[in-house]
């Protein structure tokens, strides 16, 4: 019988979400194609970012204070030449989110800014995994999905028969289209992982972060868990998405009342607090 020293530690995981707030980088981005300074113009026009205020604070600001689990830690990912009011205006904002922390960097290769600012975010010395989340400033979490990947890691990790990364993915949410005065919000089916929350779990040797891949081709190079059991992303469609912003699956069924439900429930929203939201 092995004696305690020799047998492994309990599982343990530390999760580290990163929101790249307007960060000008080197790739990564459609708008990188445009050139340095163009994309820079277009990243910190004033009506844009009060645009991304707007979402920020109603959407993803909200989701992260509602979650039921509130052991992670959050970068908000800004460069070293964001305009210094925006910067104090962000600040503000996270001032009550003790999880949060904003992290300046200069401009550099996509990839390698995420690995420093996850980095940055410290490492928990008893964690066995790492658990690295991704979330645009724009969109928004169901207040259990923190919790969500706290229940399923220590049973997929077991369940493998190899020490890999392993991607958990909501492919079932919510898209709230801000031009439909109509119907604004709509249930999706995705097929593949959409950039809202989609997280990857590895042991701590392992140092690749979620987002080495493009999220929508995380199957080709990891095993992935696709959750599907209730709306888990809240998906904004606007003016300034930096990609088409189109669902890759088929249109689920809810409701608009059973829609309105899940957004109290869920989101802590509702269609009037959606319609409130100044992104013109």
């Amino acid at each position: 019988m092995p004696h305690a020293t020799d047998e492994a530690p309990a599982f343990k995981l530390q999760i580290k979400a990163l929101i790249r707030f307007s960060y000008l980088a080197e790739g990564g981005f459609a708008i990188s194609e445009q050139g340095e300074d163009s994309a820079r113009a277009a990243l910190y026009d004033p009506d844009r970012l009060n645009r991304r205020f707007a979402l920020f604070e109603a959407l993803t600001l909200r989701s992260l204070r509602l979650q039921t689990n509130q052991d992670f830690r959050v970068g908000v990912l800004i460069g070293k030449d964001f305009p210094g009011a925006a910067a104090r205006r962000l600040a503000l904002l996270l001032a009550d989110v003790p999880q949060a922390q904003i992290i300046r960097l200069p401009r550099m290769v996509h990839y390698r800014a995420t690995r420093i600012a996850f980095e940055k975010m410290g490492d928990d010395p008893a964690a066995t995994h790492t658990a690295t989340l991704r979330l645009d400033d724009d969109d928004a979490l169901h207040k259990s999905w923190i919790d969500r990947i706290t229940q399923l890691a220590p049973g997929l990790a077991a369940a493998r028969w190899h020490d890999a990364p392993i991607v958990v993915a909501a492919n079932r949410g919510l898209y709230f289209d801000t031009r439909n005065t109509q119907d604004p919000v709509s249930e999706w089916f995705e097929k593949m992982p959409i950039s809202a929350g989609t997280t990857l779990i590895t042991p701590r040797k392992i140092w690749e972060n979620v987002f080495l891949r493009n999220h929508r081709r995380l199957a080709e190079f990891y095993d992935c868990y696709s959750d599907v059991s209730t709306p888990m992303f809240l998906r904004s469609v606007h003016l300034d998405n930096d990609s088409h912003a189109r669902p890759s699956g088929h249109q689920g069924r809810l409701t608009t009342e059973e829609i309105e439900e899940v957004l109290r429930d869920g989101f802590g929203l509702s269609f009037d607090d959606l319609r409130q939201i100044n992104v013109a």
